[in-house]
């Protein structure tokens, strides 16, 4: 028997066990994703979907952004709308995961419905053929995409090329040749669209040399008639693999990203809305598309910078997904009998409800401390016996008002950068106290350390609010928000031996 809800790739395969679609009050969507010994996932980014990863078993390496993770059996890693993501099987047997993942608006992170095309009463002929509107296509293109030399090529569902735009860019001429042919670039050739085949969502994928090329499926009631490639840019931060004589592209900001992706799609649900409506008038289509992109690019405009920074600073994760994932886990915790996974879940779940309260300034002392305590016991299970850590009582009987989650983003870069490929006992030492009108705070651990030369180069780009959206400054911002110049940061820091943070600040 057919088993419709599993996605078979060259890697392995994606067993979907909960659909949003059958449910109008949830947009979760739940799967189980099998990689085969030696197997790697293509990297690929979802700029429309919120996901997280529980480790079910098996063991592997996850690459997230820049960052590189062993993979073993019950961590749990989260991806925003924009991560770069790649998992790979280095072990012996399967690597099975627990994938759980939210469709959500990429510019303010709200749940969003999945959406595919109307159904319409009526169907397509059964020898449709995208060729058949070649010239509305173009049109389409010449409108929408041409004026900023957006490279795109859109496919019928026998592979022809339909359309191709003439601008390939310089960097893919030389490097890959796609002049000659487009399938000279390796991102041509993939196939997997890391969707349930009854999702009509956007994906994209990012080739060795950190270029990104955006996969549009052009749909038409349930069926895929079509495809676009295009976009062949390059984010800013992508790891680049593979080193090159020649000049690469510019680097685009996330929201610079968004917006082609954006003009992209618009392109794509115009020839969506043709086929919707094909005997209707070609014209009336092309300008409604065109004043909706005139309307969305200013919205973007006036709104986008606001909010991503404002969203970044909050150092949020949206409240539904993390309920509906705490669920999904639970289960799994209770169906294995597992009691440490029992405990991290209610560990996460204190760190969760506390990390909800987004609107609060400031917080009692003792409750922020509650809630790095929750964070590093999950740490003790991560690791078991290979670290512990000390925080006398009596930080939590001072009476000191503190801004709201500040201290977890500090003690997690022990963990990121201190301890990474440590073998030997890992600690973490946190102490407080009251001298002279402040609350002095030092968060201490026996990690890898760093350099003189490194510590400097640190403090100044938190000086100059460089690297504004790191962990150590986006806590220097709110800081420097709250209490002005009276707010104190220092490091001391010794390679080989740990590093200390202290920060003092003053009663209000």
């Amino acid at each position: 028997m057919k088993n419709d809800r599993l996605q078979k790739f060259e890697w392995g395969t994606i067993e979907w066990i909960y659909e949003s679609g059958k449910n109008p009050y949830t947009a979760m969507d739940i799967g189980i994703i099998s990689i085969n010994p030696g197997e790697r996932q293509n990297k690929h980014v979802h700029y429309s979907d919120e996901q997280l990863i529980y480790v079910i078993s098996g063991s592997g390496r996850q690459i997230i952004n820049n960052e590189v993770s062993d993979l073993k059996q019950g961590m749990v890693f989260h991806m925003n709308p924009g991560d770069m993501h790649e998992t790979i099987n280095t072990g012996s047997d399967k690597l099975v995961e627990l994938l759980i993942s939210i469709p959500v608006n990429f510019d303010d992170k709200q749940i969003i419905n999945r959406k595919k095309p109307v159904n319409l009463k009526f169907q397509l002929p059964e020898d449709f053929s995208l060729m058949m509107i070649k010239d509305v296509i173009l049109d389409f293109y010449d409108s929408l995409l041409k004026p900023f030399n957006l490279p795109i090529t859109v496919f019928d569902m026998d592979g022809d090329i339909v359309v191709k735009s003439e601008f390939i860019p310089e960097f893919c001429r030389e490097a890959c040749k796609m002049d000659e042919n487009i399938f000279n670039c390796e991102l041509y050739n993939i196939e997997d669209e890391y969707k349930p085949p009854h999702f009509f969502e956007h994906t994209s994928f990012v080739c060795r040399y950190g270029i990104t090329v955006f996969y549009l499926p052009i749909a038409y009631g349930d069926n895929i008639v079509g495809f676009i490639r295009g976009g062949h840019v390059r984010e800013a931060n992508r790891i680049i693999e593979e080193k090159t004589l020649f000049e690469l592209p510019y680097e685009r900001s996330v929201s610079s990203m968004n917006s082609l992706l954006r003009l992209m799609l618009k392109f794509q649900r115009s020839i969506q809305d043709y086929l919707s409506l094909i005997e209707t008038d070609r014209q009336f289509i092309v300008k409604d598309a065109l004043i909706k992109e005139q309307v969305e690019k200013k919205m973007i405009l006036e709104h986008t910078l606001k909010k991503t920074e404002s969203k970044i600073l909050n150092i949020q994760i949206n409240n539904h997904f993390l309920f509906n994932t705490l669920s999904a886990i639970a289960g799994i915790a209770i169906e294995d009998g597992s009691e440490k996974t029992y405990e991290a879940i209610i560990r996460l779940s204190k760190m969760f409800r506390y990390s909800m309260n987004e609107g609060q300034k400031g917080v009692a002392l003792y409750e922020e401390i509650k809630h790095v305590e929750d964070y590093l016991n999950l740490q003790k299970i991560r690791f078991d016996n290979r670290f512990d850590y000390t925080i006398p009582e009596k930080c939590e009987k001072l009476l000191f008002e503190v801004p709201f989650n500040f201290l977890q983003p500090i003690v997690e870069n022990s963990f990121k950068h201190g301890f990474k490929n440590k073998t030997e006992k890992m600690r973490v030492d946190i102490s407080c106290e009251y001298r002279d009108g402040f609350l002095v705070l030092n968060i201490e651990d026996n990690g890898c350390g760093m350099s003189q030369e490194r510590k400097k180069e640190i403090m100044e780009n938190l000086i100059k609010g460089q690297g504004r959206f790191s962990g150590l400054a986006m806590i220097m911002t709110k800081m420097e928000r709250i209490y002005g110049e009276n707010v104190k940061f220092e490091i001391e820091s010794e390679e080989g031996v740990g590093t200390k943070i202290k920060i003092s600040i003053p009663e209000v």
